[in-house]
């Protein structure tokens, strides 16, 4: 993953950034025809390539702490359909925590 802040002030709480990442992707499925144990057994598993490329925000709200949102486009490809697919390219919302450590 490449994330590129797109401001560096220091004293700023809000923190605007892209970021673009690439790399394998596993993909299950599971045949459901009733029983939920029962389908476990027949998961079918398969390795693809993926990649992203988004946008977001991170709020500092504390020294170490960050809120961080962003808008991701993803591309995913295998090369057999895994479903009835062989693409699932969308858009995700992501909503996450950080807190910055001092080595």
């Amino acid at each position: 993953t490449l994330k590129i802040r797109l401001l560096q002030q220091p004293h700023s709480t809000l923190s605007p950034y892209l970021i673009s990442g690439i790399g394998p992707t596993w993909g299950l499925r599971i045949h459901n025809d009733g029983d939920f144990f029962d389908a476990l057994g027949s998961i079918q598993g398969q390795i693809g390539a993926g990649g992203f490329v988004g946008a977001g925000i991170d709020y500092l709200w504390a020294e170490d702490w960050a809120l961080s949102m962003d808008v991701r486009y993803n591309v995913i490809r295998f090369d057999n359909p895994l479903g009835l697919e062989e693409s699932y390219d969308g858009f995700s919302f992501s909503i996450g925590f950080m807190r910055a450590f001092d080595w």
